[in-house]
């Protein structure tokens, strides 16, 4: 279970400003990524409970990539079945602060191979496995392979492919279910992307996140 707050648990429940660290690392959550995709064994699902909301902003959104593996042109669907992508949370962490872990930590989390095309295995579709803690694609140039990443839909921004979004507008009590194999999400804090605001004006979020 993670706690996902902006509230200093260990001083007093404190509102945390954008810069400190773990609001830092936490500032992840704004890019598009598929839960413990950077896991051996990856998440199966994810519950996120809402237990605290801001009345404005804090949305999540849920991008499908099934949508996003269908709308790919045959040529590109080619070229990327039977392909393995290397994720890495360092690598994507890396790309909003680097040096947010300590060498230790980082032993702890090498990287790992995913398949960069799943099927369903009860109704034959398939999807897209990737996100922000997609690194590269073993066998390509690295730039080619960030480029195809990219195009996918790894960035910060709105996915290029994901043309089937939704956004979830959270009440207290929510416990939207997610679908990491064939789904991606971003949270968006307060509606802010990327992060940096300041403290004032700025409203306690509290969730906790399951994966499985």
């Amino acid at each position: 279970m993670v706690d996902l707050t902006n509230l200093d648990r260990d001083d007093g429940d404190r509102l945390m400003g954008w810069d400190e660290r773990k609001m830092v690392y936490q500032a992840g959550n704004q890019l598009w990524h598929t839960d413990s995709s950077f896991k051996p064994v990856p998440a199966l699902a994810s519950l996120l409970s809402a237990r605290e909301v801001p009345p404005a902003g804090g949305e999540t959104e849920f991008a499908s990539l099934r949508h996003a593996w269908a709308t790919l042109p045959e040529a590109t669907q080619r070229r990327l079945a039977g392909r393995v992508a290397v994720h890495s949370i360092l690598y994507s962490r890396s790309t909003i602060a680097p040096g947010l872990f300590d060498p230790e930590h980082e032993r702890e989390l090498p990287p790992v191979r995913q398949a960069l095309v799943r099927e369903n295995p009860v109704n034959g579709r398939r999807a897209l496995y990737l996100g922000s803690h997609a690194w590269y694609v073993e066998g390509m140039e690295h730039a080619e392979s960030r480029r195809l990443l990219d195009e996918g839909g790894v960035e910060d921004k709105r996915p290029r492919l994901h043309r089937r979004v939704m956004r979830h507008t959270t009440i207290a009590g929510d416990a939207p279910t997610a679908d990491p194999p064939y789904a991606t999400r971003v949270a968006v804090w307060e509606g802010i992307i990327p992060a940096g605001v300041g403290v004032e004006g700025r409203y306690i979020k509290h969730a906790l996140l399951s994966t499985r």
